[in-house]
C-alpha cells in the first residue's frame, strides 16, 4: 500500500510539474514546487529562526506570483503548487517505503504503479499522435525524469550527510532558472528572480541552521 501510494504521488508530481512548465518558466515552476519540501523541513519546528525562513519563503511566493504575467497564467501556478504538495507526499512516503522494503524493490514497485496511472492519462487520449520518434522522446524523458533523477538522489544520500544534500537541493530553483535561460531562452523578470532567491535562501537557511544530530560528524558507511 505504501509503495502504491508512493507511485500515485510520483505520477501526480510528474504530471503537475510538466503541466506547470508548459505554462510558466521552468525557474518559476521549480521555485513554487520547492515549497513542498520546504514545508516538510519547517513543519513541527518551534524555533523562532524558522519563522524567519518561513516568512522569507512566503515573501518569495508573493514575488513569484505577483505581476501581470503571473496573473495571466494562474493554471500554471496552480499546477506548480499541486506538484509541490505531491512532492511533500513523495518525501514522506519514500521514508516509509525505505523502511518497509530492502534495497530498491519499493522504488521499482512505485514506478510500476506510476506507469499504470500515467497510461490512461498521458498516452491513451493521444495515441494517434504518437509517432516512433515521439515514442523515443517519451522513453528518454521517462528515463531522465524521474528514474535517473531519483536513482542519483538515492545514491547521493548514501554517500553524503543529509545536511549537505539539503544544501545542494536548495540550489534547484537556481539551476532550473539557468537551464530555462540557456536551453529554452526563458527570461525571468526582476520580481520573479527576487522571489526565487527568497525561496532558495529560505531552504538553504533552514538546512544550515538546523541543529546537528548526535553522531553527525561520524564517518558514513555505504548502504548496500
Amino acid at each position: 500500500a505504501a509503495a502504491a501510494a508512493l507511485g500515485a504521488a510520483t505520477a501526480g508530481m510528474s504530471f503537475c510539474f510538466f503541466a506547470a512548465v508548459g505554462r510558466i518558466p521552468v525557474g518559476q515552476a521549480v521555485s513554487i514546487e520547492f515549497l513542498g519540501p520546504l514545508a516538510i523541513a519547517l513543519s513541527g519546528s518551534r524555533r523562532a529562526l524558522d519563522l524567519v525562513w518561513a516568512g522569507c519563503a512566503a515573501l518569495g511566493v508573493w514575488l513569484l506570483t505577483a505581476g501581470e504575467a503571473a496573473r495571466a497564467d494562474l493554471p500554471g501556478i496552480g499546477f506548480a503548487f499541486a506538484s509541490g504538495l505531491f512532492w511533500a507526499a513523495y518525501i514522506l512516503l519514500t521514508r516509509r517505503v525505505g523502511r518497509d522494503f530492502a534495497r530498491s524493490q519499493g522504488l521499482a514497485l512505485s514506478m510500476a504503479v506510476a506507469a499504470v496511472i500515467g497510461l490512461p492519462v498521458g498516452i491513451l487520449p493521444h495515441w494517434r499522435a504518437i509517432t516512433p520518434l515521439a515514442a523515443i522522446g517519451m522513453a528518454l524523458i521517462a528515463l531522465l525524469s524521474p528514474i535517473l533523477a531519483f536513482g542519483l538522489e538515492m545514491a547521493a544520500l548514501r554517500r553524503m550527510e543529509p545536511r549537505q544534500f539539503g544544501i545542494f537541493m536548495s540550489l534547484e530553483p537556481v539551476a532550473a532558472a539557468l537551464m530555462g535561460y540557456l536551453i529554452l531562452g526563458q527570461h525571468l523578470r526582476g520580481m520573479q528572480l527576487a522571489g526565487m532567491a527568497c525561496v532558495t535562501l529560505a531552504s538553504c537557511g533552514t538546512v544550515l541552521t538546523r541543529p546537528r544530530p548526535r553522531g553527525a560528524g561520524k564517518k558514513i558507511t555505504k548502504v548496500p
